[in-house]
């Protein structure tokens, strides 16, 4: 049984010093490499846009509205599985992915319309916005 203890605790120990001389390489300053995210699919960034051109919303109300496309297959008939294929994915563990590729897509689109001149549908520069009905100043 102590044989048992003691090749577990020189393993142990073994594991731990290998992390400490791992931490020391980066310490020393040493290049480690860093792996290049792979380029998206452009079927994935024409799904984010698809999205973002549906309501010019930023994260994470995008989020929801891409959630809303895929559970109802709005875009080219592509379900949540199939986005999956292409690098679009709604997990947890997908969501930093998905947000560094929706940043890039809201950051685009806003520089295209910048460029070309649009203003959002229905904003103009010199006319005000009426205020709905129900906030409508009460007369009297």
């Amino acid at each position: 049984m102590s044989s048992d203890r003691t090749s577990r605790s020189t393993a142990s120990r073994s594991a731990a010093t290998n992390r400490f001389r791992s931490l020391s390489v980066i310490r020393e300053g040493v290049d480690l490499p860093i792996a290049e995210p792979e380029p998206a699919d452009p079927r994935a960034l024409e799904f984010i846009r698809f999205c973002y051109l549906r309501r010019r919303v930023s994260w994470p109300d995008l989020y929801d509205e891409m959630c809303g496309v895929a559970a109802r297959g709005l875009f080219r008939g592509m379900l949540y599985d199939d986005l999956a294929e292409v690098g679009i994915s709604f997990t947890l563990g997908g969501m930093q992915s998905l947000a560094q590729l929706t940043q890039r897509v809201v950051i685009e689109e806003r520089a295209r319309a910048r460029a070309s001149g649009m203003r959002p549908a229905g904003l103009t520069p010199d006319t005000p916005t009426p205020a709905p009905a129900h906030l409508a100043p009460v007369p009297g």
